[in-house]
Formats: structure tokens, C-alpha cells, sequence
């Protein structure tokens, strides 16, 4: 039987309201489509009917893990959690499932009036009784950070580290959700005297995100004989006062809103003259057995495709000779074409169906349970820190989750290459004492594609026909073949490296190889580097992606021709600290040549609402690539329909191979694939 007819059957049966007949149909309909979403809908119905609100909201919640945009799964999620009496989680989802029934136009959504729910929710929470501690800081972090989440629909509409408007967001507590804040210091504290106070945004200033308690006496205790601590005064002239055994001392902060760091020994108690933000302190020690530094070097839009083709050791020379002592991956490719949901399978080892962080105007965070690649540093002892100007990489996504120390300056007004660099080396001077996990982002080879001004370095080795660079196009992403926009992108790319040699330099003079990892890597290609104007949109320009490593690596020295996919990060980083990753959570794999068992292909897709659904298969037995196009338009919740797909097969030079088996081997992995997006027809 077809999907429709048989959810025919389980409508009518819904309606009768036979629980068992009901139990039956549901097992029918399951054992054929096992992955079709909408059954999690008729499972809370079917629970409802049986009186099990428990396992009517569960079936809730799991819908929402798995389609976090859609209308209807949050509205039912709403009503599920107020049934339960978790009024806070009741509130937010009937905000998002206004949002979203709003923004897709759901006039049939708009009838529920998700608006005035949240609004009646909101009102039973503001005269609501609390009783314990717990309750009372739950209702305070709410009432605390209702209106900054509102603004932003609790996530889906995210404009704090972008917009134009400039938000005051530094300079007080920063809610990155209802559960969690961190206080937001000015990072340059001398900046203030040039913008004033009406510029307290992360366009005009670079910002340093803490978890900070606000108070006026602090305790510093722990595992170390000396700590760094990190104060905040609300006030300038704030004067802190160090007491240590016998020894007093008093320290006058002469700016407010931000952060200065003081090494105090352990046993300090610490008053204020006035209320502070005191952040967690900071041990001072080494932990035997792990890694000195671990360090992530994301650089932006870096196509390997591009470096194999023009020379890597002419582009990028100091790169090229920093990793070719270590591991560069020639066959890496990227789960998807553009940063938002590349870098989301990066941290969390999760693909794009299952962590759904894909839509261009609607934002969502990474899912809560799953630990991300931070977190997993972080538990096991390291100091962890972001330094980082791109804004799908934010608080409000979860990127500060497993992060000690964030600091932010939106890249196109602040946190160009050199000052990366810069803060990147005070940073790790700052902490040499602790064990180190450190992420950078480099966001500078982005400004070819969106037309930015480039530095004078760059433009001088650019040919002065090649200066226009061609036209811009709607999106980053979708961009036709262009010399103009080649000749400054290796321009770009050699200006990159050379301030990459600085920290490589500094690495080198600081640590041996088996004290490190360092890593570079990237998110997507380029468009604009795709020449033929009938290859797939997931060429290998746009797919192929830089992923190297430096440390203490035995086997895989050089050039690696081993598949590997973005996914496979976590695993790998896990690999070289000796920190346990399960697997079996991730869609990652350890590569062989690291001790793993490596993957058998490896998918890149596009899963863009609003464009057609299009996937490549890459094989390690097959060069091989197995492509896909699905026409119809992906859906705002990144639900495919599927139409008059086309799959076919190309080898390395673009010619069109028959090859029935691989062809019939690569169609079942995509459809396996996005089985749990596709809609069912109802």
C-alpha cells in the first residue's frame, strides 16, 4: 500500500478512537516507513489515547530533535510540555511555532494562535510559586532573559553578531539561552574612549564572553598552587582587595565592563569595592600526560580541489611545509557547501539530517544531547578558548558550549587574518602554563567571493585587469567560474599563509611534536573555482575541503590519499589527545592510517531550502563519483519531496561513466541517507 492510503487507514482509525486496532495500523505503516517523521505525531496521539502523557511527550520531543523548523512539531511540543507542566519549555516552543508558522506563511498554523498561547503561558509563569532554590534561579534566568531571546524568536531569527543595528550586547550579561549567560566584557577596553557608550555592539568592539557570578567577594580554591582570575567591575575605580594568609593587598580597575585577569595563589579571598563579575579561575598547572596545546585552524572557504590543481607549496609554502611533517589529507570532502551546517558537523561529528542547522534565514543551536568537540577538551582538563570573528560560529548555535574563554569581533569590521594572529599568540602566552585547547577562525579568503575590499598586499599581486573580480551574486555560495576572482583568491590564500607563518613559527619555538596538535581545516570550496559550466554543483572545487594535522603522528606522514570526510574531526582530534569519542554517536570515523577503521564513502549534500536537494558520493574503493539532483525545492523544516531524480556518475575528468552496480550502490546510500527527510505523502 502507498504511504497516503495507509495514513488513511490510521486517520480514520484516530477518529474511531480503537486504541489496539490503532496500535496495529501504527506497526503496519512503521515496518515500511520506518523513518517518515509524521508517525512521531500519530505516536503522541496514540499515547494520548492511551492515557501515557510520558511517552505522548517524548514522541514530541524527538520530533522536535529531528525537525527543529517545522510549525507543527514545535506547536505540539508546546502543548505536550504545558500538559506536563513545564511551563517554560511550553512558552518557547509556542513562540518558535509562531515564528515559523508566520514566516512559511501556515495560515492553517496561524488559526492555533501559537501568539496568545505564548502569551496566556507567559502570564500563569509571571505569578507562578516557586519553593526551592533550583526554582527561584529558573524563573529569575527566564524573567532575566525573556526579552534579549524574544527579540530573536529563542533562536530562529539570530542577529546579535551581525546586524547593522548594532545591539547593545557588551558590557552586560548575554543570555546564549534561558539556561545559560555569560557576562560580555569590552575586550579592548581603550576603544571606549573613541565610540562611547552607544557602541557597546561586536561591530565596534571585539568582546570577551565569560561565565561570570556578579558579586563583591570572591574565594579562589582548587587543584593548583596559582590561579588566574578573571574581574569585571561595574563601576571604573573599582578597588579589589587580595587577602592571602598574612598578605594584603589592594589593586585599583580603572575601566568598567571589562575583563582584567590577576595571578593570585590559591586560598586568595577576593573583595570589591563595589559589584564585580568574577569568572571562573583559572588553574595554573600542567596535567601529566596531555597535550601542552591543541589547536583548530578554521580557515573559511579553503578549496584543496583549488591547492592541488595551482600548487599548494606556491600558495600556501608555510603551510605547506608546517603539516607535510605531519598528516594533509588529499581526499577530504565536506558534508555540505557552505559554513552554517560545515562547521556544525565539525564539532559535533553529526551530518546535516541529523543535526539540522541548514536553513539560510531561520537559526536553530546544535542539539543538547549531543557533547561537542569543546566539551569533550574541556572534561578532560584542558583550558578551552574560540578567538573568532564569523557569525554562524556564535553562543546562541551552541559554540561556546564546552568553551571557557570566547572572543568575538564581527571578522568584516575587526577580526581580520593578522589580528587573529595577533590575539592568538597573547592568548596562548597568557595561558602557556595550563593545557590548552584552542579554536581560531580565519575568515579573510570569504572577502573575494563577497566583493570586500582587500588589503594592499593582496592587490599588489593581483593583475590590474583581474581588480574588478567580476560580479558578486546573490550568495556567496552560487558563484559562476571567474579568473578575475581565481587570481585574488591565490592572492588571498598566500597573504593567509603568511601570517599563519608567524604562529607556526611560534609553535615551533615553543613546543616539540609530541607536546601538539595542531590542525587547519575547512568548510566548503568555491564556485567561482568550477570551470566547466555543466559539472555538478558539488564538484570537487566546491566539496573538497583542507583538513591537515601536525603532532605526534607515526604513520600517515605527508600527503594522505585516504577518504576522509569534515565528519570524521571529532574522532580524529579524540584519536591524537587519547580522549575517548564514541563513535557509535557520531557519523564520524577514525581514519586508518590513525589507528581507525576508516569510512566506505563519504556524502556531500546540499540541503538548502528553497533549492533543489543534490548529493555526491565519494568511494575509497571507486574513484569514481556517484551524483545526485533531486528538482523539487528542499522545504523550510529541510524535508525533501521526492521528484524526477537524476542519479549518474562521472569519473575524475568529468566524463559521464555507465557503471550500473556503482551507480545502483551509490542511489541506495543517498535514499538510505535522507530517509529520515523525506516526505511521506500524508
Amino acid at each position: 500500500m502507498k504511504p497516503s492510503e495507509l495514513k488513511e487507514e490510521i486517520n480514520r482509525i484516530l477518529t474511531e478512537g480503537d486504541v489496539s486496532e490503532l496500535e496495529m495500523a501504527i506497526g503496519r505503516y512503521e515496518e515500511l516507513y520506518p523513518h517518515d517523521i509524521d508517525l512521531l505525531s500519530v505516536k503522541e496521539n496514540y499515547h494520548l489515547l492511551k492515557g501515557d502523557l510520558e511517552s505522548a511527550y517524548l514522541s514530541a520531543k524527538e520530533a522536535v530533535r529531528r525537525l527543529p523548523l517545522n510549525g507543527e512539531v514545535q506547536y505540539n511540543y508546546a502543548v505536550l510540555c504545558e500538559e506536563k507542566g513545564l511551563l517554560f519549555d511550553a512558552y518557547e516552543a509556542y513562540v518558535r511555532s509562531f515564528m515559523l508558522y508566520h514566516y512559511t506563511g501556515d495560515e492553517q498554523g496561524m488559526l492555533l494562535k501559537p501568539q496568545e498561547e505564548a502569551n496566556r503561558i507567559l502570564g500563569l509563569i509571571e505569578t507562578m510559586e516557586v519553593h526551592t532554590e533550583e526554582e527561584k534561579k529558573e524563573l529569575l534566568f527566564f524573567l532575566e532573559s525573556h526579552d534579549q531571546l524574544c527579540e530573536s524568536f529563542y533562536g530562529l531569527l539570530m542577529k546579535d553578531f551581525r546586524n547593522k543595528e548594532f545591539p547593545q550586547i557588551v558590557g552586560k550579561y548575554y543570555y546564549e539561552n534561558r539556561r545559560k549567560r555569560r557576562y560580555a566584557g569590552v575586550f579592548k577596553d581603550q576603544y571606549l574612549s573613541v565610540y562611547g557608550k552607544n557602541c557597546m555592539d561586536v561591530m565596534h568592539l571585539k568582546a570577551e564572553f565569560l561565565e561570570a557570578e556578579y558579586a563583591d567577594t570572591c574565594e579562589v580554591s582548587g587543584q593548583a598552587k596559582e590561579f588566574f582570575l578573571p574581574i569585571a567591575s561595574e563601576k571604573p575605580e573599582t578597588i579589589h582587595f587580595f587577602k592571602c594568609g598574612d598578605t594584603s593587598e589592594t589593586v585599583a580597575q580603572r575601566d568598567s565592563k571589562h575583563f582584567e585577569w590577576y595571578r593570585v595563589p590559591a586560598e586568595t579571598k577576593v573583595s570589591s569595592s563595589g559589584p564585580a563579575y568574577y569568572g571562573r579561575p583559572v588553574p595554573l598547572r600542567q596535567i601529566p600526560g596531555k597535550k601542552k596545546l591543541v589547536l583548530s585552524i578554521f580557515v573559511d572557504g579553503l578549496s584543496f580541489a583549488f591547492l592541488q590543481q595551482r600548487g599548494f607549496r606556491e600558495i600556501m609554502p608555510y603551510t605547506y611545509d608546517f603539516f607535510n611533517k605531519g598528516a594533509v589529507f588529499t581526499e577530504a570532502y565536506s558534508t555540505a557547501e557552505w559554513t552554517f551546517p560545515s562547521i556544525s558537523s565539525y564539532v559535533s561529528g553529526l551530518d546535516t539530517i541529523h543535526h539540522m542547522l541548514c536553513h539560510k534565514d531561520l537559526d536553530y543551536h546544535l542539539p543538547f544531547d549531543q557533547e561537542l568537540l569543546a566539551e569533550y577538551f574541556q572534561r578532560d582538563g584542558y583550558f578551552t578558548a574560540m578567538i573568532n570573528g564569523n557569525w554562524r560560529i556564535i553562543p546562541p548555535y551552541g559554540y561556546t558550549r564546552g568553551i571557557d574563554r570566547f572572543i568575538y569581533q564581527h571578522q568584516g569590521v575587526g577580526f581580520k587574518v593578522q589580528e587573529i594572529i595577533a590575539e592568538t599568540l597573547n592568548h596562548l602566552n597568557a595561558f602557556r602554563e595550563t593545557n590548552q585547547y584552542l579554536w581560531i577562525s580565519i575568515g579573510d579568503a570569504h572577502d573575494v567571493a563577497d566583493m570586500e575590499k582587500l588589503p594592499e598586499a593582496v592587490r599588489a599581486m593581483i593583475p590590474f585587469q583581474y581588480l574588478q573580480r567580476g560580479i558578486k551574486g546573490k550568495t556567496s555560495v552560487k558563484q559562476t567560474y571567474d579568473e578575475g576572482k581565481i587570481a585574488a583568491y591565490k592572492a588571498m590564500l598566500y597573504h593567509i599563509d603568511r601570517w599563519l607563518h608567524v604562529l607556526y613559527d611560534y609553535v615551533g619555538e615553543n613546543y616539540r611534536d609530541d607536546e601538539i596538535i595542531v590542525s587547519l581545516f575547512s568548510d566548503h570550496g568555491q564556485g567561482y573555482l568550477i570551470q566547466r559550466s555543466d559539472a555538478h554543483f558539488l564538484a570537487p572545487e566546491r566539496a573538497g575541503i583542507a583538513m591537515m594535522f601536525r603532532g605526534d603522528i607515526a604513520d600517515g606522514v605527508g600527503e594522505c590519499d585516504e577518504l576522509v570526510s569534515n565528519l570524521d574531526y571529532c574522532s580524529i582530534m579524540g584519536r591524537l589527545a587519547g580522549i575517548h569519542m564514541d563513535e557509535g554517536k557520531t557519523d564520524g570515523y577514525t581514519p586508518r592510517c590513525f589507528g581507525g577503521i576508516g569510512r566506505e564513502y563519504a556524502i556531500t549534500e546540499s540541503i538548502h531550502p528553497g533549492d533543489s536537494y543534490q548529493a555526491a558520493v565519494h568511494f575509497n574503493d571507486n574513484d569514481n563519483v556517484v551524483y545526485f539532483v533531486n528538482p523539487d525545492p528542499v522545504k523550510d523544516d529541510g524535508r525533501i519531496a521526492l521528484g524526477e531524480y537524476r542519479c549518474y556518475i562521472e569519473n575524475s575528468t568529468g566524463d559521464i561513466v555507465q557503471d550500473a552496480e556503482l551507480q545502483k550502490r551509490g542511489l541506495q546510500i543517498i535514499l538510505d541517507h535522507i530517509a529520515p527527510v523525506i516526505c511521506y505523502s500524508w
